[in-house]
């Protein structure tokens, strides 16, 4: 009878035992599902704001709590040519309704807004005042909204569009400053025009001329041609940092501010860099057989340039004069000025000219901004000296 005493405790204890441990695996079954099920419901969200600890009461409030601090912070802005104007979020209607109705448990959100029209109307009215109606025309107004209400469902809070990419590209065919070189040789006319017609300015680069050209048979002359019709229509342009080298005497082509000379072999090249973040087009054309227009294409401008050209210093020639007994008053050309003692026989073999200092200046004038003038470049035309033989014949002599 005692054997069976402790056979039925022993068994007792198993039973209790195990007991006790299917109690500890339903708890912590039981704990693992409630942690899994409160973890997956902390996941509800709508871009930043986090709903998933709150009851349906809470939420709404939660909802506009934040709604509030992303238009506190948000910060959408257009850029264009330096310029980065804001984007009016006032555009944009945030719908409580309608995103409470679509909100999905366990997932990130979107949050729902409508477009407010007249908003959005005096938004693109005051775009216009700024940069200009020949931009704002091709302006793909539409695409560009559905862009910014996209970024601003997700509730971002800042955001930059390059407002390139919602215009025409035809626009970058829009001409900008264009200008005629004449009295330039048939000849050479032909060979630039079968050459070249356009050279491309790429962006937020250096452009050497002799680089765009490298693989063209052109001679120096002919770049020299195309580099001083490049040099006329940039005056009046964005780009900086010009360095080029003239010629002293100019060719029948050539005008003050119309001149560069190239030469390969030393190196005289045009450069010039351009600091936008698009790139720009020399056109090139011939009006006639003696002449060559050149036409700067690119996107319109808000900022204004405009070039002015002043003279700093006036640089005399000299008057060398020689010795020519061969001259007296058959002498073709000659000039005869009498004293009261000789006479004086004199020829112009050369006709001096006075030297010049020059400096191109561009003003800027930015949308609503300080006007700006800078040098460019500086101009520097040596004087020729006039030479005259002379004879001079003593009376009586």
């Amino acid at each position: 009878m005692k054997i069976n005493l402790k056979l039925f405790k022993k068994n007792v204890y198993w039973v209790i035992s195990l007991i006790l441990f299917g109690l500890v695996v339903i708890f912590s079954s039981v704990m693992l599902i409630t942690l899994e099920i409160g973890a997956e419901a902390d996941e509800t969200s709508i871009g930043f704001i986090f709903l998933g600890n709150r009851s349906a009461d809470e939420r709404e409030s939660v909802i506009s709590q934040g709604i509030q601090t992303w238009q506190e912070q948000a910060q959408y802005t257009i850029r264009y040519q330096g310029y980065q104007i804001p984007v009016n979020l006032n555009i944009f209607a945030f719908d409580m309704e309608k995103t409470t109705e679509t909100l999905v448990s366990n997932q990130n959100n979107l949050a729902i807004f409508n477009v407010n029209e007249s908003e959005k109307s005096v938004w693109l009215n005051t775009m216009t005042s700024i940069m200009g109606a020949t931009i704002m025309d091709t302006f793909d107004d539409e695409t560009f909204f559905d862009d910014v209400l996209d970024d601003v469902m997700t509730l971002s809070r800042i955001k930059s569009y390059d407002l390139v990419n919602y215009l025409d590209t035809d626009l970058m065919d829009y001409v900008l400053n264009t200008e005629t070189m004449t009295s330039i040789s048939s000849d050479d006319v032909d060979d630039i025009i079968t050459a070249v017609t356009d050279i491309v300015i790429p962006k937020m680069s250096r452009f050497s001329l002799l680089d765009a050209l490298n693989d063209l048979t052109l001679n120096n002359e002919q770049l020299s041609i195309i580099a001083s019709g490049i040099l006329s229509i940039i005056d009046d342009s964005h780009f900086t940092s010009l360095d080029f080298e003239i010629y002293q005497y100019l060719p029948s082509w050539a005008t003050q501010g119309q001149n560069v000379r190239i030469l390969e072999v030393n190196d005289f090249d045009l450069s010039f860099y351009n600091s936008s973040m698009n790139d720009y087009r020399i056109h090139i054309s011939n009006p006639s057989e003696t002449s060559l227009r050149f036409e700067l294409m690119g996107y319109p401008y808000i900022t204004e340039y405009a070039s002015t050209t002043q003279l700093l210093e006036v640089i005399a020639y000299q008057t060398i004069i020689y010795d020519d007994e061969t001259i007296d008053a058959l002498t073709p050309g000659v000039i005869i000025t009498e004293t009261a003692t000789e006479f004086i026989y004199q020829v112009v073999i050369q006709n001096g000219t006075n030297g010049a200092i020059y400096e191109t200046l561009r003003t800027m004038t930015p949308y609503q901004g300080d006007v700006q003038t800078i040098t460019i470049y500086i101009e520097h035309y040596l004087p020729i000296d006039e030479i005259i033989h002379q004879h001079i014949v003593e009376k009586g002599g």
